[in-house]
């Protein structure tokens, strides 16, 4: 019988330390589970088709092939779409812009308020639950409560939107009238007839009709059908489980004293 002593003591100690580790993990889970549970809303995005973005596309267009000495480019269509939707994306993604509109939201404004927190604490703390994956084209956003998480997503959605467009229809004006400027000059000047056909054919568009929507709509905001898990779950449980391993190891030390 004494050569089973060892047995008995290991499997003690085994034992010992699940109990401890079990114990450790099942406090912290429950604690996690005591905390208001929060939803996450997400929308999927794509790059716009050329319908979806106004008379924008034929200016950009006009104005690329001018550049190119009057001749079409062989990846325009591409090329406008995609950098039409990087601009969006940077607005999703930018720091600045995403702390602003949650400082200016009403509904992030009245949950400060029911949490007895200054607005601009509560949205630092909300900024990182705002975010855009540039790999999946998905921005998502978590709340208490989802209506208002879906609400708060759409507004962002559209201030992002007019953002966008706003920086994209500046930068164009902007490239024209220098542009313009220089075709004219060159055909006032009567440098050859190519200049004469580039400003007939600049004059030949129409003004911005201002309808640029920077993103293709793959899915639209929608709510995940259960609480998303906290952002530490992982790190809290792995916290607990080492506690209790330690927990377990000092029982075990004071056994064999």
């Amino acid at each position: 019988m004494e050569h089973q002593k060892p047995k008995t003591s290991l499997l003690s100690n085994i034992l010992i330390l699940v109990f401890f580790i079990g114990l450790s993990v099942g406090t912290g889970w429950l604690h996690l589970a005591t905390q208001s549970q929060e939803w996450r809303v997400s929308a999927r995005f794509d790059a716009p088709k050329v319908a979806e973005l106004g008379n924008f596309y034929s200016l950009k267009s006009t104005y690329r092939q001018v550049q190119n000495d009057g001749n079409a480019l062989p990846n325009n269509e591409q090329e406008i779409t995609t950098a039409v939707f990087d601009e969006f994306k940077q607005r999703l993604t930018a720091l600045d812009d995403r702390l602003e509109f949650l400082i200016n939201n009403t509904i992030v404004q009245q949950t400060a308020a029911v949490n007895h927190q200054p607005t601009a604490l509560f949205a630092r703390q909300l900024v990182e639950k705002l975010q855009f994956d540039s790999a999946t084209g998905t921005l998502s956003f978590q709340l208490v409560n989802p209506d208002h998480a879906a609400s708060v997503l759409s507004d962002f959605i559209q201030k992002s939107s007019l953002k966008a467009r706003e920086n994209l229809n500046n930068d164009l004006i902007q490239q024209w009238k220098l542009l313009f400027q220089q075709v004219k000059q060159s055909a006032d000047a009567n440098l050859g007839e190519q200049w004469q056909a580039k400003l007939t054919l600049m004059r030949s568009v129409q003004p911005l009709d201002n309808q640029l929507v920077p993103y293709h709509l793959v899915q639209k905001p929608i709510a995940a059908t259960k609480p998303a898990l906290p952002d530490n779950l992982t790190l809290v449980l792995a916290l607990c489980a080492g506690f209790g391993a330690l927990l377990g190891l000092v029982v075990i030390a004071l056994q064999r004293k």
